[in-house]
C-alpha cells in the first residue's frame, strides 16, 4: 500500500504544465490588459511554473527507477535493473524521449526566467523577447515530453496494473476504500522508506529551484542598489552612510521612511533576496534529514554512517556516499554564505557571482553523484555507472542475464529482483496487450 500510487511524479508534473502554460498565454496577450493586475499574476505563474519544473524532474528520476524495477528497486546496479525490467527497445525509446525532452525544457525555462529576473532594466529590455522565445520552446518541449509520458502510461502500460506494473495488488484481498483503512495499511517501513526517498529527491529539486531564485534576486538587488546610488540623492545618502553601510541597506528596505534616499528609491520595489536564501537553508536541512533517514536505518539522528563515509572517501565502497555527504555540506555552507552576502553586502556583484558559481558547480556535482547512488548503488566509480564486466568481476554468480531472467544458478540480485517481480505478477491476471 502506497500513499500515492504509483509515485509522487504523477502529482508533480501537473503544476509546471498548468502554471507555465497559463502564464505564457497571459504574457503573450498582455497587450489586451496592460493596466490590469493579471499581467503580474501571469508573470508569477511563469516564475512558479519554471521553478516547479525542477522538483517535477527530480521526482521523475525516482519514478523511472520505480517503474523499471517494478516497485522492487534496491539500487544495486542500473545494469541489473535494466536487465530485469523486461522492457522492449520501444519502451526504452519512449523513456529516453520523455526524459530528454523534459530535462531540456526544465533547464531552458529556468535559465530564461532567472536570467531575466536577475538583470538590470537595460538588459531586461534586451532579454525580453529572447527569454519569451526560450519559454515558448520550453513549453513546446514540455508538451512533447508529456505526450511521450502519456504514451508510456496509456499505450505501454507503465505504472499501471499489469505487465509493467509498479504496485501489485492481491486480488484475494479487497483494496482499502475508507481513509481509515488506507492509513492503517500505510504503516510498514518499506512504504515509509519509499516515500522518504521520493521526498528527498523532491526536496533536492526545490533546493536547486530556490537557489536559482535566490541568485536571480540577489543580482537584481545588486543592480538596483547600483542604479540608486548613481542618482544625486542616492550618492548623497551613500556618502552619508559610508561610515555605517547598514544605514543605506536599511534605507533601501524602508524607502518611505529613509529621508534623502526616499526620492530615488520610491519607484524601486523591494527585492527580498536574503529571506529566500533562508528558505533555501531550511530546504537544504530538510533534504539532509531525509537523506540521513534513508542512509541510517530510518534514524535521522544517527550521524555515524555519514561521518564514516567522510573518513573513507578514498575507499571504493564509500566514495559515492562520502562525496554525496561532502557536496551536501558544501551546498549548506554556500547557501548560508549567499544569505549573508545578500543581506549585508548586496552591492558586491563580483562576490555574489563568485559564490553563486561555486554553488551551481556543487549542485551539479551533487546531482550527478545522487543519480549514481539512486540507480547504481552507493559503491562504484564517481564518473560513470558500473559496467557489466565490473559486476561480474565483483560477484560472478549474482549477475542476471541480459534477457531479464536470473542467472542460471538462481541466486543473487537478478534472481531476487526478477523473482520477486515474477511472484507478484503471478498473483494477478495480466492485462491484454496490443499485438
Amino acid at each position: 500500500m502506497r500513499l500515492i500510487t504509483p509515485n509522487f511524479h504523477v502529482i508533480m508534473i501537473h503544476y509546471p504544465l498548468a502554471l507555465l502554460g497559463v502564464g505564457m498565454v497571459i504574457e503573450v496577450l498582455h497587450f489586451m490588459w496592460r493596466r490590469s493586475s493579471i499581467v503580474e499574476a501571469g508573470r508569477w505563474m511563469i516564475l512558479i511554473g519554471a521553478l516547479a519544473m525542477i522538483p517535477a524532474s527530480t521526482s521523475g528520476a525516482f519514478a523511472l527507477l520505480d517503474v523499471a524495477s517494478h516497485g522492487q528497486a534496491d539500487g544495486t546496479s542500473w545494469v541489473s535493473t535494466k536487465a530485469a525490467s523486461g522492457f522492449t527497445d520501444q519502451d526504452w525509446h519512449q523513456v529516453k524521449d520523455h526524459l530528454l525532452l523534459g530535462s531540456i525544457a526544465s533547464i531552458l525555462a529556468l535559465v530564461a526566467v532567472i536570467s531575466w529576473l536577475g538583470s538590470n532594466d537595460h538588459w531586461r529590455a534586451n532579454l525580453y523577447f529572447p527569454a519569451l522565445l526560450a519559454l515558448m520552446i520550453s513549453l513546446g518541449l514540455m508538451g512533447l515530453g508529456a505526450w511521450h509520458g502519456g504514451k508510456l502510461v496509456y499505450d505501454q502500460g507503465f505504472g499501471v496494473l499489469g505487465q509493467k506494473a509498479v504496485v501489485q495488488i492481491d486480488p484475494n484481498q479487497p483494496p482499502a476504500t475508507t481513509l481509515r483503512e488506507k492509513i492503517n495499511e500505510y504503516d510498514t517501513p518499506a512504504e515509509l522508506n519509499l516515500d522518504a526517498a521520493q521526498l528527498h529527491l523532491i526536496a533536492a529539486g526545490w533546493v536547486v529551484a530556490i537557489a536559482a531564485l535566490g541568485i536571480g534576486l540577489s543580482l537584481r538587488r545588486s543592480w538596483i542598489i547600483g542604479q540608486i546610488t548613481a542618482t544625486p540623492e542616492g550618492a548623497e545618502a551613500s556618502a552619508a552612510a559610508h561610515a555605517d553601510p547598514q544605514s543605506l541597506l536599511q534605507a533601501l528596505d524602508s524607502p518611505y521612511e529613509s529621508g534623502a534616499i526616499a526620492a530615488a528609491a520610491l519607484d524601486r520595489p523591494r527585492v527580498p533576496s536574503a529571506r529566500w536564501w533562508v528558505v533555501g537553508i531550511v530546504l537544504v536541512l530538510l533534504t539532509i534529514v531525509l537523506g540521513l533517514y534513508l542512509s541510517n536505518g530510518s534514524n535521522p539522528h544517527d550521524w555515524l554512517n555519514a561521518k564514516d563515509s567522510l573518513k573513507q572517501l578514498n575507499t571504493a565502497n564509500q566514495r559515492r556516499m562520502g562525496m554525496h555527504v561532502a557536496f551536501g555540506l558544501t551546498i549548506l555552507l554556500l547557501t548560508i554564505l549567499m544569505a549573508v552576502f545578500a543581506r549585508f553586502a548586496p552591492h558586491s556583484r563580483v562576490t555574489l557571482a563568485f559564490f553563486a558559481t561555486l554553488l551551481v558547480a556543487a549542485m551539479a556535482a551533487q546531482v550527478w553523484v545522487g543519480i549514481l547512488m539512486l540507480y547504481d548503488s552507493d559503491d562504484g566509480p564517481i564518473t560513470r555507472f558500473k559496467t557489466t564486466a565490473e559486476l561480474q568481476q565483483s560477484s560472478p554468480t549474482t549477475m542476471p542475464s541480459m534477457t531479464g531472467m536470473p542467472a542460471s544458478n538462481g541466486a543473487g540480485l537478478g534472481a531476487t529482483l526478477t523473482g520477486a517481480a515474477t511472484r507478484e505478477f503471478q498473483r494477478i491476471p495480466p492485462v491484454a496487450t496490443q499485438p
